[in-house]
């Protein structure tokens, strides 16, 4: 059995995140309680609250300052989360057999300024082909939505594509529907489908068992549903070759990554890194 409790404040300019011209300064807390249900299984349940501010600027698009205008600029919320994983991984890194498997509900309840739901599930599968060489495998989706008087999911909980996490080979955040006063300006949608395929591999003529390449193939992007529907032919795709090393100070992961069906006014980032994540 787990508990985990968390205080947090956090300022952050969006501009700077390849997002829209505006600020927030979030504060909150939470509280987590995990459960074993098998050896491999468990389910987790989550109360909290943050409270968010936005600051805008004389650049912040009309569609933000509308949406201020009608609903303020600062919003509570209490939040309930639910959640299932399974991990039948046979190590944190470099697997070469198992699933890992994590479904997850946030809600932002009634007595919330503004309420809405958000739903994510996400799975990965390694094999194992020969010795040291692994195929890994995996995708996710996510999916909100608003409910009550909320008439849509508020803009600063759209999901957002394209970065190492999502899309390599992309910049950070760029994928997706785009502001129709200015087309560089990334807004993010309500679902969100991701999938990756990747072969790992030890690094020739390197005997080291904390460092492997990989070839991998990325797709993905991100929708607005509320206002059309999906357009598969938006799912952008990417190949190209990793580094990933298990160094005395962390996990680093590096790719090199090439985009297959690059549209107009895309923007790329060949090469990009990652700390920290599982390998």
């Amino acid at each position: 059995v787990s508990l985990g409790y968390k205080l947090f404040y956090k300022e952050t300019n969006n501009e700077e995140l390849s997002l829209s011209d505006y600020s927030t300064d979030t504060y909150g807390g939470s509280i987590e309680v995990g459960f074993p249900i098998r050896e491999n299984e468990r389910v987790f349940f989550g109360l909290g609250y943050d409270h968010l501010k936005l600051e805008v600027t004389e650049s912040t698009p009309q569609r933000i300052l509308d949406y201020l205008t009608a609903n303020g600029n600062e919003f509570g919320s209490y939040k309930l989360s639910l959640g299932w994983g399974r991990d039948t991984r046979n190590r944190y890194h470099f697997a070469n057999s198992g699933i890992q498997q994590k479904l997850g509900l946030l809600v932002s309840v009634p007595g919330s300024d503004q309420t809405f739901y958000k739903a994510t599930y996400r799975y990965k599968r390694f094999f194992s082909l020969y010795e040291d060489v692994s195929w890994k495998m995996g995708g996710s989706i996510a999916w909100g939505d608003a409910y009550g008087d909320t008439e849509e999911l508020p803009f600063y909980e759209n999901y957002y594509a394209g970065g190492f996490s999502s899309v390599r080979g992309y910049n950070q955040n760029s994928l997706g529907p785009r502001d129709e006063d200015d087309p560089d300006d990334p807004i993010g949608g309500n679902l969100l489908l991701l999938g990756s395929t990747e072969i790992v591999f030890p690094v020739p003529y390197v005997n080291s068992k904390s460092i492997r390449m990989a070839s991998f193939v990325d797709c993905g992007n991100v929708f607005d549903t509320s206002d059309v529907s999906i357009d598969y032919d938006e799912i952008r795709f990417t190949a190209g070759i990793g580094l990933y090393w298990l160094s005395p100070l962390g996990s680093l992961k590096f790719s090199l990554a090439q985009p297959l069906n690059k549209r107009e006014g895309d923007k790329t980032k060949p090469f990009q890194f990652s700390f920290g994540t599982a390998l």
